[in-house]
C-alpha cells in the first residue's frame, strides 16, 4: 500500500480522487442537513468511495497486458447489459423519468451505460495502441473508432438516455479525433461539420421545429433544447428545476448559506449538488 501511494502517478490520481470525494461528501451532507434528513445518502456515497478506492488499488496491481486481453470481453459484456434492458420485464428494468436505463435488483440498482463508458474507453485504448492502427489513414482510424463508440451510443439513444451518457460518447469521439488524426485538414473538417450541425439544430429548433420532428427528434427533446436556449420561457415545466436551482445559487452567493432553501427544488439530491 505504501509503495502504491509513493508512486507519483498513483499519488496524483489519489489527490484528485480525495479532493472530489471530500467535496462531494461535504455537499451531500450539507444538502441533507439543510432538509433535516438522516444522512443516508452521505453514508451510502462514503461506502461507494471506499469501494472505489479498493478497486483502484486492486486494478493497479493487475498487469496492463491482462487488462488489454479482457478489454474485448468487457466491451461485449457491457453491450449485453445494454441490450438486456430491452429484453427483461419492466419490473426488473422500470421506466424512470422517461428513460429505461436501470436494472432494479431490489437490494441495489445497476446502470449498464456506466459499464459501457469504461468498456468503450478500454476497447478504444487497446485499438489505438496497435501498430497497425497507427499505420492507417485518418479516415480509417476514425471509422474504426466510430464503430466501437457508435454501438453503445445507439443503445443509449434507444433507452432515451441522451443526457450525460449520450454526450459522453459524442465528446469521447471528438477528443479522439484530436488525438489520433495526423492531418490538420481532417481535424478542421470534422470540427467544422460538428459546429455546423449544432448551428443547424439550434436554428431548426427556433424556426423550423417540425423539420426536426420529421428526422426523429421527439417533442420532449425539442423542448429541452428550447428550454436550454431560453430557460425563463419554460420555467414552469421543462426548465423549472434548473431555474429554481439558479435562483437558489443566487441567494447563496459564493459563500453559501445554512438557511433552508427558499426556492422549492424537486430533485435536491442529484447532479446539482
Amino acid at each position: 500500500m505504501l509503495n502504491f501511494i509513493k508512486n507519483k502517478t498513483n499519488l496524483s490520481i489519489l489527490i484528485f480522487y480525495f479532493i472530489f470525494s471530500f467535496s462531494s461528501l461535504l455537499f451531500i451532507l450539507l444538502a441533507e442537513y439543510n432538509n433535516n434528513k438522516t444522512p443516508t445518502l452521505f453514508l451510502k456515497q462514503f461506502v461507494f468511495y471506499l469501494i472505489g478506492f479498493g478497486i483502484i488499488y486492486l486494478l493497479q496491481k493487475i498487469p496492463i497486458t491482462y487488462i488489454e486481453k479482457f478489454s474485448i470481453a468487457f466491451y461485449l459484456f457491457a453491450l449485453v447489459l445494454l441490450v438486456g434492458i430491452f429484453l427483461v420485464p419492466p419490473t426488473l428494468a422500470p421506466i424512470v423519468n422517461g428513460a429505461r436505463s436501470w436494472y432494479n435488483f431490489r437490494l441495489f440498482t445497476l446502470q449498464p451505460s456506466e459499464f459501457s463508458k469504461i468498456a468503450t474507453v478500454a476497447m478504444v485504448s487497446m485499438l489505438i495502441k496497435e501498430k497497425s492502427f497507427k499505420e492507417n489513414t485518418d479516415t480509417i482510424k476514425l471509422l474504426k473508432i466510430a464503430l466501437i463508440i457508435s454501438i453503445p451510443f445507439v443503445l443509449d439513444l434507444k433507452e432515451n438516455d441522451l443526457g450525460n451518457n449520450g454526450l459522453f460518447f459524442i465528446f469521447l469521439f471528438l477528443g479522439l479525433v484530436f488525438l489520433v488524426c495526423n492531418k490538420g485538414k481532417t481535424l478542421f473538417r470534422i470540427y467544422s461539420v460538428v459546429i455546423a450541425g449544432l448551428a443547424i439544430i439550434i436554428l431548426a429548433a427556433l424556426y423550423f421545429p417540425r423539420l426536426l420532428s420529421l428526422v426523429g427528434l421527439k417533442s420532449y427533446q425539442l423542448n429541452r433544447i428550447l428550454s436550454w436556449l431560453n430557460p425563463e420561457a419554460y420555467k414552469l415545466d421543462y426548465s423549472y428545476q434548473i431555474t429554481q436551482v439558479l435562483n437558489e445559487v443566487k441567494l447563496g452567493g459564493l459563500t453559501g448559506t445554512f438557511v433552508k432553501n427558499k426556492n422549492y427544488i424537486d430533485e435536491q439530491f442529484n447532479d446539482f449538488i
